[in-house]
This record gives structure tokens, C-alpha cells and sequence, in this order.
């Protein structure tokens, strides 16, 4: 018995005994190995490693890291900051602590998805997150926050598409050898949003109508979206209509978005707010 508590005594005397740079390497090598397992989703090991990352999810899988500084404090806490290979803007940090005996990572920053995402930036500019925030806050309040970005997006969307109108049109029913009647002349389209609309980025389709609002026919203007239309702006289109639109009498247009990235990026640049809420859009 005495032999045993005398072993633990003298392991336990040299493990306090590590320099500074064995306890470095050592963390290094734990955060390498926990970057690694990861990446294969081993979930038994990087649990281990790091027990508070079942908090950080979905995250993102790292192929290799490059180690840039590593310090360790009085209280024998050790500080990695690193980059993904290839990446150098893609900034990682880990913070370890000596715990039961071992090192275990407890704080990182940079794993979580929702880091590289408008919804991080989102979160930041209202209020809810700043620079320092560690993953499990991310991670955390974007989650919270994912249902009500969406939902700005779906009302900046409704928004341009609203407020897509005719201003003004030449358009004519033409008949055709006494027969089918086709359409043509221009027609102008207001922007009457407070949003620029990108091109490539949404369609435009004309539909025509009877005298009771009834739909004859609803075509879209082909290859007629390589330029923006700015907020407030003016965008006019040749119509030619080789079908038939039988007893047309009302014209109207519509704006549908194909994409709404520019919304996104709209809102992860400039929205406002405070106290984890948005003011100005």
C-alpha cells in the first residue's frame, strides 16, 4: 500500500513537474489530434478532447491546421491560435485547461458553420454577438436567431417583388391574318422598392388579362435580366407576342426573384439595431 501511494506521489511530482514547452506540445498535439477526428466525425475522441462540443453544431470540418502562436498562462491554461492550411484568413483559436489529470480543450473560436455565414454578421450588427464570442455562443444565438433572418429575407423578397409595377406602356393586340391576335410595343416597369435589384437575379413575366382580371396568358420576358433596375429606377422592355392572346384587354407585370443572396447580403452589411434587435429594415 505504501509502495502504491508513493508511485502516485512521484507521478504526481512529475507531471507538476512538465516544463512549459512539454505542456505546449502537448496541447498542440491534442488540438491537432482533435482537428483530425473531427474531420472524420470519430464523435467518441473529439468528445473526449473537447466535452463541450456536442454544443458546437453543425460545425465546420477542417482538413489541416497551422499552428501560429501558442502561450500558456500562470494557471497553466494553454492558448493556440491557428489557421486552416491553404486558408490563412480562416482564424482558429482553442483554449485548453489542465483538468483531472489530463489537458481537455474548453473554449475555441472559429469552429462553428455559422461563423463564415450573413447570419453571424447579422447577429453582430444588432447586438446579440461581438468579435470576441466564443463557438458555443455562436453557435447558440445564431440558432435562436436562424427563424427570424429568415424571415427578414422573405420580407425584403415580398417587398421588391410588390412593389415591381407597370409605369407606363405602348402595348397593342394586333390581329393576324384575321385570326389569332398577338401583342407588341414596349412597356416601362417601376422599381418602386427601397432595394436595388442585381441582375441575373430575377425574372419578369407579363400577363395578360381579360376585362374581368381574368389570366389569358402569363409569359416571361426571355433573356431580359442582364442589367439592375436601382431602387426608384425605370426599366422598359420590347413585348412581342406571337401567341395568341385571344381577348386581352388588361396588361400587368411580375418580378420574381430567383435568388435572394443580394437580400442577404443587404442585411449582413447594413441592418441596424441593438439589444439583439434589427431597426431599420
Amino acid at each position: 500500500m505504501k509502495k502504491i501511494i508513493l508511485s502516485l506521489l512521484v507521478y504526481s511530482v512529475l507531471a507538476s513537474c512538465k516544463t512549459d514547452e512539454v505542456r505546449i506540445g502537448e496541447c498542440e498535439d491534442m488540438v491537432r489530434s482533435f482537428i483530425s477526428n473531427a474531420y472524420v466525425t470519430n464523435r467518441n475522441t473529439i468528445f473526449d478532447i473537447y466535452p463541450l462540443f456536442t454544443d458546437i453544431q453543425p460545425y465546420n470540418k477542417i482538413g489541416d491546421i497551422v499552428i501560429e502562436t501558442s502561450s500558456i498562462s500562470s494557471d497553466k491554461s494553454v492558448t493556440i491560435i491557428c489557421h486552416e492550411s491553404g486558408r490563412d484568413e480562416k482564424k482558429l483559436l482553442f483554449e485548453l485547461e489542465y483538468r483531472n489529470g489530463k489537458y481537455i480543450i474548453s473554449q475555441s473560436k472559429g469552429l462553428s458553420i455559422y461563423c463564415d455565414s450573413r447570419l453571424f454578421s447579422y447577429c453582430k450588427r444588432i447586438g446579440c454577438l461581438d468579435d470576441g464570442a466564443y463557438d458555443i455562443q455562436v453557435s447558440s444565438v445564431c440558432a435562436d436567431k436562424q427563424g427570424e433572418y429568415e424571415r427578414l429575407v422573405q420580407k425584403i423578397k415580398n417587398e421588391i417583388e410588390s412593389g415591381f409595377e407597370i409605369e407606363s406602356h405602348t402595348l397593342e393586340v394586333r390581329s393576324m391574318y384575321g385570326f389569332s391576335k398577338y401583342v407588341s410595343g414596349s412597356i416601362s416597369m417601376k422599381n418602386n422598392s427601397r432595394f436595388s435589384i442585381p441582375s441575373r437575379v430575377y425574372d419578369i413575366y407579363i400577363v395578360y388579362m381579360d376585362s374581368n382580371h381574368n389570366v389569358i396568358l402569363r409569359k416571361k420576358i426571355l433573356f431580359d435580366n442582364y442589367e439592375s433596375i436601382l431602387y426608384g429606377g425605370i426599366k422598359t422592355s420590347s413585348i412581342y407576342s406571337e401567341t395568341n392572346v385571344g381577348s386581352a384587354s388588361r396588361v400587368n407585370v411580375e418580378l420574381k426573384l430567383t435568388s435572394t443572396d443580394f437580400i442577404e447580403d443587404i442585411i449582413a452589411n447594413y441592418v441596424e439595431g441593438e439589444n439583439c434587435f434589427q431597426t431599420n429594415l
